[in-house]
């Protein structure tokens, strides 16, 4: 969200007091420039980055770790900075005899949640390596690799890294190496994603793996409270708040936030300024076990996530079968068998879950109710702030 856009949000408040000041800021799915208590990780990281730093490329990397322990807002904040770095000015390297100006390498960012095809992915690093508007078809990949290779001759090369590469509806792993084999030599690459490194083809070609542990229980208070400080009204969250969230979420961030954000927005909703116990149990009892991030679901295509947002007010009568749900849904601007196969894809990919209903049922498989696998009410809220724009 823009400087534009949150004056905008603000003229359309009333003069009320609100609990909730900035809904992004407060949401699971948003980054900060300056990540919060990661110092350790942030070191380790750009040990393996530093080579760059002397104008050489770093080798290829992987960094692991299960979901909410912040590997995306590290991997994008530290790309971004340091690709403010490089489109700066070149990098002056002292010998003993002389300067040699040369250029650092370029960073570039890849989001595997959005750019779901290697035809997406290499436009969205031609992107960022060139000013030109990049064609969304009508274009061979292969030229568009092309391209990336042309901008980068008799450069230092860019290092890219790609975020999500286990995403289930993205590239997989073979044929990510098998893109970067295409690009030229003056290119390294990390790949960042949940897998186990001994479990992917990926570390066959990289430095050693770099592992993001779960937060401990003080930095995610730390990470919840600099949160409310941005998004909430002074005084919404005190640290006996904080804490009580940070516990339950054992170490998981994207878990911590997403019951904040439902706390904080059930409170708002009720016209307090202070969070209550109930609040939080509530936040906490809306994040499902094991459920899905809130940044797969916000990178779906948009008519995915209309179906998704009009199935999450569907009561479990209505959602106790993929058939009654489709039915239910029938209101969409899509056909019935659009519909349905939607729903499909959705619970292949894990967004949402197929659960046994009780009771009765006709011989041969049971109907399965459709349940989202993810923090429905923070979905709720935000798509529809994304929608008034």
């Amino acid at each position: 969200m823009d400087l534009s856009d949150r004056i905008t949000r603000r003229q359309q408040r009333d003069d009320q007091p609100h609990l909730i000041e900035e809904y992004e800021l407060v949401a699971p799915t948003h980054h900060l420039a300056e990540p919060v208590g990661r110092g350790p990780t942030l070191e380790r990281l750009l040990d393996h980055f530093e080579p760059a730093l002397a104008g050489r490329l770093p080798p290829n990397g992987y960094i692991h770790g299960p979901q909410g322990v912040g590997k995306s807002a590290l991997v994008w904040a530290l790309i971004r900075q340091l690709a403010s770095i490089t489109a700066v000015s070149p990098t002056a390297i002292h010998t003993s005899t002389r300067v040699d100006t040369r250029r650092m390498p370029g960073f570039v960012y890849v989001d595997a949640h959005d750019d779901t095809s290697l035809f997406a992915i290499y436009r969205s690093i031609l992107s960022q390596l060139v000013d030109d508007a990049i064609p969304t078809q009508g274009i061979p990949t292969q030229h568009l690799a092309e391209r990336i290779g042309a901008r980068l001759r008799g450069t230092a090369g860019a290092v890219i890294c790609i975020d999500h590469v286990d995403a289930p509806r993205g590239v997989d792993a073979d044929a990510i190496v098998e893109m970067f084999r295409l690009l030229p030599n003056n290119v390294s690459w990390v790949a960042v994603g949940e897998s186990d490194p001994a479990e992917t083809p990926l570390t066959r070609y990289t430095d050693a793996p770099i592992r993001v542990d779960p937060y401990r229980e003080q930095v995610l208070i730390d990470v919840l409270m600099s949160r409310a400080s941005r998004g909430l009204t002074p005084g919404a969250v005190d640290h006996a708040a904080a804490r009580e969230v940070a516990n339950w979420a054992e170490g998981d961030a994207h878990a911590a936030l997403a019951a904040l954000f439902i706390a904080a927005d059930r409170a708002e909703t009720a016209g307090r300024l202070t969070l209550t116990h109930a609040d939080l149990q509530a936040g906490c009892a809306g994040v499902p076990d094991d459920g899905v991030s809130l940044s797969r679901v916000m990178s779906l295509p948009a008519n995915r996530q209309a179906v998704l947002r009009s199935l999450i007010d569907l009561d479990d009568e209505a959602r106790a079968s993929v058939g009654d749900a489709t039915t239910a849904l029938a209101t969409l601007d899509l056909s019935a068998s659009t519909i349905k196969r939607f729903l499909y894809e959705l619970a292949e990919w894990g967004i949402l879950a197929r659960v046994q209903s009780p009771g009765d049922h006709q011989p041969g498989r049971p109907p399965s109710r459709v349940e989202p696998n993810f923090a429905a009410a923070v979905f709720r809220r935000l798509y529809d702030l994304r929608q008034r724009g």
